[in-house]
């Protein structure tokens, strides 16, 4: 019982990060709900639905439609939409902001984030930034290489599947539990057994799909 409580629990954090079947929905147009409206130029056959592979064609999001009536607490779903070139974050009182994985962005509005004190891009990510009017706290940048290998583990390995242009890395400190670092953050946790990892990571994808490229 316990080992199924933790497949299920590594395959929910999976679906969070690895990339969705491009014909599920990711959000329903509600003409009444302001949030929603924000993902209408994401609706490209214009059937109400925008579909995952919707999101990753979208090169531009404007959130401030129903101003301080949409405020926006929460910017995961921006990991959805890898291909923006232009993000208007909307109104939102968040501290912290990571756009890491919007790594083509080349225009960026955070007029309406008066309280934001830490954005997060990546390392070769330089957009054009509208800073807030009359921000309360100064905004922090901070960098990061959603390539590159995680730092402060006893063990890392790199590894790649054919359908992913991004490496994952197979991290732990001990040599029991184990984790995954992709795109710069820890995907899942490091409470795992090497096994069961990979399995969930790579959803049974054949071995020969699969390259390991490094180990330290």
């Amino acid at each position: 019982m316990k080992k199924n409580i933790v497949t299920i629990l590594i395959a929910m954090l999976t679906m969070a990060v690895q990339a969705q079947d491009a014909k599920e929905t990711f959000i329903k147009i509600d003409y009444n709900d302001m949030y929603t409206r924000c993902f209408l130029l994401s609706d490209y056959n214009g059937d109400g639905v925008v579909t995952y592979g919707e999101a990753v064609k979208t090169t531009s999001l404007v959130m401030d439609m129903g101003g301080v009536n949409n405020l926006i607490d929460d910017y995961s779903f921006l990991r959805f939409f890898p291909n923006l070139t232009s993000l208007s974050v909307g109104n939102t009182v968040v501290e912290t902001l990571d756009l890491s994985y919007n790594s083509k962005l080349e225009r960026l509005d955070l007029t309406n984030t008066m309280m934001l004190k830490n954005l997060t891009l990546d390392a070769k990510c330089n957009p054009q930034i509208i800073f807030p009017r009359n921000t309360i706290n100064d905004i922090t940048i901070h960098r990061i290489d959603i390539v590159a290998p995680p730092t402060g583990y006893a063990q890392c390995e790199k590894y790649e599947a054919d359908d992913d242009v991004y490496p994952c890395y197979i991290v732990t400190n001990d040599g029991k539990k184990f984790g995954v670092y992709y795109k710069g953050h820890i995907a899942i946790p490091c409470e795992y057994s090497k096994e069961e990892v990979m399995q969930s990571w790579f959803s049974g994808e054949s071995s020969d799909r699969i390259k390991k490229t490094t180990a330290k």
